[in-house]
């Protein structure tokens, strides 16, 4: 039952990660901001998806690197008065 309950919520962060990457990439391409950032959100997003469909890493590893990658989306749109 644990790892059931574990997969779906691994499965909703990636979700969620993917979600708000797919919404940044969205806004940058539409505001003109730094064209760089795109490639670190997809990496970070294939990074999340490989570990969650390999079941690869730990579980720490797998929720601490969901949790960064929303920081730096979150910071991104900060960083630029317009998005506010």
């Amino acid at each position: 039952m644990k790892t059931e309950e574990q997969t779906s919520i691994h499965l909703l962060l990636a979700s969620i990660v993917t979600v708000f990457d797919i919404m940044l990439i969205l806004t940058t391409i539409a505001m003109s901001w730094e064209p760089w950032m795109i490639p670190i959100i997809v990496i970070g997003s294939s990074i999340v998806w490989f570990l969650h469909i390999g079941r690869a890493g730990s579980n720490v590893l797998y929720e601490n690197l969901c949790i960064g990658l929303l920081m730096i989306v979150f910071f991104l749109w900060g960083a630029w008065r317009r998005s506010f």
